[in-house]
């Protein structure tokens, strides 16, 4: 098992990208991924994925570099919590959020898109301006703007699904509420942060991944009532029947 989380506490503010856990994917001439002191936060800081001049759709995104790559049939799943500044200002269709991105061109993705008021639904992007949806829409209710909500997006075998959720990390929904379906489309995946859409901003304050199947990336810095170091992120593996960061 390989399991990864940061609050960004012990994250050196400024470029998300000049820390040693990530690298920039796909970053528009006009974005920024910046490590940011945060009061409201979960640990103080966020980031905040920003277009600078809120002009143009060019895509942005930051990948998790301790995050494996899986070929079309492995196991991965990315947890966020993520607020926006304006939701109105998110055009329907955009892809967002917490993301698994290929490898091979981080344009690439499968993310979270609304659709229209109260409809959510995951979906992909491929080559610049091929688009498709995995499975259909589901109806959930749209988080209130500046107000932190979670997403949890997993690829299990060749399903992926998701689920979104406001309020507290215990009150996400039993089993999947954006069920999905199977696709293909995307392999060698990393898990990362991301956006498109020029009139919003989006911040990020928790990060996790995991490769060992659904619901298995932590929502708090700690596995099987274990607490983790405090670090800006945590490896933990129980080959010797226990948890070691």
């Amino acid at each position: 098992m390989a399991i990864f989380f940061t609050d960004f506490s012990t994250v050196t503010n400024g470029p998300l990208a000049d820390s040693a856990d990530w690298s920039t994917g796909s970053m528009g001439a006009n974005w920024s991924a910046t490590v940011q002191t945060d009061a409201g936060a979960t640990g103080g800081k966020s980031v905040l994925l920003d277009d600078n001049d809120a002009w143009g759709d060019e895509w942005a995104s930051v990948l998790c570099d301790n995050t494996p790559s899986g070929g079309t049939t492995g196991n991965v799943e990315v947890l966020a919590r993520v607020k926006f500044g304006t939701l109105a200002n998110l055009a329907n269709n955009t892809l967002f959020g917490p993301a698994l991105f290929a490898t091979a061109a981080t344009d690439d993705c499968y993310g979270l898109q609304r659709v229209g008021t109260n409809s959510w639904q995951v979906a992909w992007h491929r080559g610049g301006s091929e688009w498709g949806t995995v499975g259909s829409a589901a109806t959930i209710t749209d988080p209130s703007n500046d107000t932190y909500f979670w997403i949890r997006l997993t690829r299990n075998s060749t399903t992926i699904k998701a689920n979104m959720w406001t309020g507290a990390a215990g009150d996400e929904p039993a089993g999947f509420n954006i069920s999905g379906g199977t696709d293909t489309n995307l392999t060698n995946l990393k898990a990362g942060i991301g956006g498109r859409d020029a009139d919003v901003d989006y911040t990020f304050d928790i990060f996790s991944v995991s490769t060992d199947g659904d619901k298995t990336a932590p929502t708090t810095n700690s596995v099987e009532g274990t607490a983790l170091p405090e670090c800006g992120f945590f490896v933990v593996t129980n080959d010797l029947g226990g948890y070691y960061a």
